[in-house]
């Protein structure tokens, strides 16, 4: 199989069918990769951007733990499919998060990701969550995922990256 950029990982996997309808489904078609950043430091970093809507916020007009939650998800996800050469589907083992500050509803956040180790059976990963300006932290947070023995199955999403 031939190695996917993260942007076209993203692109893939945000237009697959099976993904429309689902609760990622807000995060992984509003992410957009920033390839230029102060806060790009390491090859391995991946940066990613995503509007703080209305529906991602709690009662307090922030964004909600649960949301922060999957946002770091989906973006490791990616992240590991990216190096993954043989983009397997993956499943969550262990996930830890911390939320040292609020993310405003209305700003854009910033998502930083690395993938720490591929091994035979899983991966980790880690992701922080900072605010537009990229100087709080609003989460940060560590993934580590099970590889499963069926790839991603990209058919129906492949041709997307023709579009």
């Amino acid at each position: 199989m031939s190695a996917f950029t993260f942007k076209e990982a993203l692109r893939v996997f945000a237009r697959a069918g099976r993904l429309q309808g689902t609760f990622g489904e807000p995060f992984y078609t509003n992410f957009n990769v920033v390839d230029q950043h102060p806060l790009l430091t390491r090859s391995g970093h991946r940066l990613l951007t995503l509007p703080v809507l209305p529906s991602f916020c709690n009662v307090n007009g922030v964004m909600h733990g649960g949301a922060l939650a999957s946002v770091l998800d989906c973006a490791t996800t990616i992240a590991i499919l990216e190096v993954d050469k043989k983009r397997r589907k993956t499943v969550s083992l262990e996930f830890n998060l911390s939320f040292p500050a609020a993310a405003k509803q209305g700003s854009n956040i910033l998502i930083l990701t690395e993938v720490l180790r591929v091994g035979r059976t899983s991966a980790f990963s880690q992701a922080e969550i900072f605010d537009e300006d990229g100087k709080t932290l609003c989460a940060t947070g560590r993934h580590l995922k099970a590889f499963l023995q069926d790839p991603f199955e990209l058919k129906e999403a492949s041709n997307t990256l023709n579009k």
